[in-house]
């Protein structure tokens, strides 16, 4: 009977451990290609998988892609104070430490697996076009007339093969930029259209080289330029402004791509108000042509960043959902090795051994504080859907409370206040 309950014991643990596998599986994203997915594997597929993603073998590489874009700054035909072949072999080490993870990783996941993701293929062709600039520029006799680095813009692009999160904003901002191009053209479009109609209001106005308005002004002149002469007229009560269209703005809406041009750089405020000064002086009533145009363009600008904050939160959403998915896939598998008889429930002992493999600081007291929290309706064991909610479990942060160091703070205040009030009473009592 003892070795019945040892061999049951030691089952009971070997199902604990499995489940505990899947459950990191699945919080840490990775359901097919994990620790509990590897335990069927051979032990050196194992340790390769624990090597690749430790702690330290992970700020190493980090540290090494740091290194080997810092090499931009200080890389011929930069700076010529150190050795070519320095910069090769420092070089060639990074390339090495990139090769050495990628072959860890595909030792565990196997080929077929590595090769099937996008960002792994994508960073494959990096390290082959690295290798490829890094003979290139071996090849060089003299160092400061090595030739121009093509994939220096491209070493950044490494670090997204071993970080999941800027993968998935490098993706999002990829896919946002088809809707972008839209709004784009339509934008394009509307300068466009105003641009056509400014074409027509205003080629005469801007091709003249002077434009000028008479003022009232006691003691001024008239001035009536032309192309061929200038003559000048004292009045007493009149004077002149006058506009010159010099050779940046004359000729500004000859033709529409011209218009289009100086319309967009308008947006800008780059040539605000000068560009619009010709027209206005022309007549006051051209201004209504400019409102109407900035309107517009406000509108078109919110409805830029309404398609932009739109398509981040679906993405973001759809990201999240297809994680949550994914996790509860690894949720299911665990509860199924917790549940190999198929009774739909685990019970509270072995929900205990769980949780306190999980989380080290765990004990009898808190398991069972943690249990009561995800069993809703109080049944004293656990069905699939409570068990899925796991994960909100470790969000938690449970502290055992010290009832004395609570109570006696509260009884010193007590003892105090009680000093306070009735020592006078007693002192006047006394007197009595």
């Amino acid at each position: 009977l003892a070795g019945d309950d040892t061999d049951a014991e030691r089952r009971d643990e070997d199902i604990v451990k499995k489940a505990s596998l899947y459950i990191e599986d699945a919080l840490d994203g990775r359901f097919k290609h994990g620790k509990g997915s590897l335990l069927t594997q051979p032990s050196w597929k194992r340790r390769c998988f624990n090597v690749q993603t430790g702690f330290w073998w992970s700020g190493f590489v980090y540290l090494i892609n740091t290194v080997f874009i810092f090499l931009i700054v200080i890389e011929p035909p930069t700076t010529c104070s150190t050795p070519l072949w320095v910069h090769g072999f420092v070089e060639v080490m990074c390339l090495l430490v990139f090769c050495v993870d990628i072959g860890l990783k595909i030792a565990y996941m196997g080929k077929e697996a590595y090769v099937s993701k996008k960002w792994h293929k994508l960073s494959c062709l990096l390290i082959f076009l690295y290798f490829a600039d890094l003979v290139i520029f071996l090849s060089v006799t003299r160092p400061c007339s090595s030739p121009i680095r093509i994939t220096r813009p491209l070493r950044p692009w490494l670090v997204l093969a071993r970080n999941r999160r800027l993968r998935r904003v490098v993706d999002t901002t990829v896919r946002m930029a088809f809707p972008l191009i839209r709004i784009f053209v339509a934008m394009a479009l509307f300068i466009g259209l105003f641009a056509w109609i400014g074409v027509h209001l205003f080629k005469d106005t801007y091709n003249a080289k002077y434009i000028t308005v008479e003022t009232c002004n006691a003691g001024g002149a008239v001035h009536n330029n032309n192309e061929t002469n200038s003559t000048t007229a004292p009045t007493l009560n009149q004077s002149s402004t006058t506009y010159l269209a010099n050779e940046v703005y004359k000729g500004s809406f000859d033709n529409p791509l011209n218009a289009s041009l100086h319309l967009f750089v308008l947006l800008t405020s780059e040539n605000y108000p000068y560009i619009m000064e010709p027209a206005l002086a022309d007549g006051r009533g051209n201004f209504a042509y400019f409102v109407l145009y900035f309107l517009a363009c406000v509108q078109i600008t919110a409805l830029l960043l309404a398609v932009i904050v739109q398509f981040w939160i679906a993405r973001l959403t759809s990201i999240g959902v297809a994680e949550k998915n994914k996790q509860r896939l690894g949720l299911a598998k665990a509860f199924l090795f917790l549940d190999p008889k198929g009774s739909g429930y685990i019970t509270e002992d072995r929900w205990s051994r769980l949780i306190r493999r999980l989380q080290s600081d765990m004990d009898r007291l808190k398991a069972k504080f943690v249990f009561d929290l995800i069993d809703f309706e109080q049944k004293g064991c656990l069905d699939i859907l409570d068990f899925l909610n796991i994960s909100e479990l470790f969000k938690l942060r449970i502290k055992q409370l010290d009832l004395e160091k609570i109570q006696r703070p509260m009884q010193l205040w007590k003892a105090r206040l009680r000093t306070f009030f009735y020592s006078p009473l007693m002192s006047v009592r006394g007197r009595c």
